[in-house]
């Protein structure tokens, strides 16, 4: 099942002929009682549509892109954890950053995206399925300096769904087992990672997913075990690993 989610019905009643289940899900906190109501399964899809704010520098009202990644606010369970799609080939609009924050951006920061509901909806979504399984599709409608009405929300959709359905096509044909293996659960608990911490790794690996990278972050952890740095001993020492990972991938 492909599952279409929306923050606004001036979205949604645009999307009727997309393939798929559409859910309005409200904006910031809202959404954590829509998702919660559904029950996903392996091979389900999320896709999350909506409009966004963007620097003018950035982009321009109409323009549409796909979440390269995804930022969650610092608010409640996940609070600043980012979250990388692994965006299927195939999809021919250009990608940029997506920042969700829980108020209105009035000052968006060059070279990404911002919207009050994509960081949620991707958190849901990443505790259940692959990061093939999810997408954020952004149509920009402002720059944060004045608020675009309903009628015209869903004009700029409208005036995109050509690309849209285009998209929602390719990423719910892709093949539903494509997944990978996670890391060993036992290797983490050996690293004496903090939550914080642990919240880093999983970004690293969705990282290495999404870059075809998984099989060097294999090697640099079977490195730091052969050279007894794992199993680590102390958090300070969990968190050497994590800096030698990131050295490693830059």
């Amino acid at each position: 099942m492909l599952y279409i989610l929306t923050a606004l019905r001036c979205e949604a009643s645009q999307l009727q002929r997309l393939p798929g289940e559409i859910i309005v899900t409200g904006v910031s906190q809202s959404c954590r009682n829509v998702l919660d109501g559904i029950n996903l399964a392996k091979g389900d899809r999320i896709m999350n549509i909506g409009v966004c704010a963007a620097n003018r520098k950035t982009a321009a009202a109409g323009d549409i892109f796909a979440a390269q990644s995804v930022l969650m606010p610092d608010d409640g369970d996940g609070a600043g954890r980012r979250f990388y799609p692994d965006i299927p080939a195939g999809i021919l609009i250009d990608e940029l950053p997506l920042v969700t924050v829980t108020e209105i951006e009035h000052e968006p920061r060059e070279g990404c995206m911002y919207d009050m509901e994509a960081g949620y909806i991707a958190g849901y979504a990443f505790r259940y399925l692959p990061p093939s399984s999810f997408m954020a599709i952004k149509v920009v409608s402002d720059d944060g300096s004045s608020i675009p009405s309903a009628s015209q929300v869903s004009e700029l959709i409208r005036a995109r769904l050509p690309e849209i359905k285009r998209t929602a096509d390719v990423f719910a044909a892709q093949d539903p087992e494509r997944d990978y293996l996670p890391l060993d659960r036992k290797l983490t608990e050996q690293l004496r990672l903090t939550e914080y911490m642990n919240n880093e790794l999983e970004e690293i690996e969705h990282y290495c997913v999404c870059a075809g990278r998984v099989g060097e972050l294999y090697e640099i952890l079977g490195k730091l075990r052969e050279q007894g740095v794992i199993p680590c001993t102390t958090k300070a020492m969990g968190r050497e690993v994590l800096d030698a990972v990131y050295s490693y991938l830059r």
